[in-house]
């Protein structure tokens, strides 16, 4: 059971990192419309600060949880699971 239970958790680490990663990363780069958003919510810094630091957490906590955990060849399953979902 081990055997099939590895290889699953090991692609859902690298799912849920590469949505941090590349969401944290839109945000960081492009706060575009979540700037209304975050000044609608009454964030009390600056709304595209807000934003891009929330951006920046996301993208942090992404690459952390990958590269925190047990399975060596993380770096290279996050490279295919990125390029497999933009294509």
């Amino acid at each position: 059971m081990e055997a099939v239970r590895g290889p699953i958790r090991a692609v859902g680490r690298v799912a849920l990192a590469a949505m941090f990663i590349s969401g944290g990363a839109d945000a960081l780069l492009d706060p575009g419309p979540r700037t209304t958003k975050a000044a609608e919510l009454g964030v009390p810094l600056d709304p595209e600060l807000a934003v891009r630091v929330n951006g920046a957490a996301m993208a942090s906590a992404g690459v952390a949880h990958v590269a925190l955990s047990t399975d060596r060849d993380w770096l290279r399953d996050l490279a295919i699971f990125v390029r497999r979902r933009r294509a």
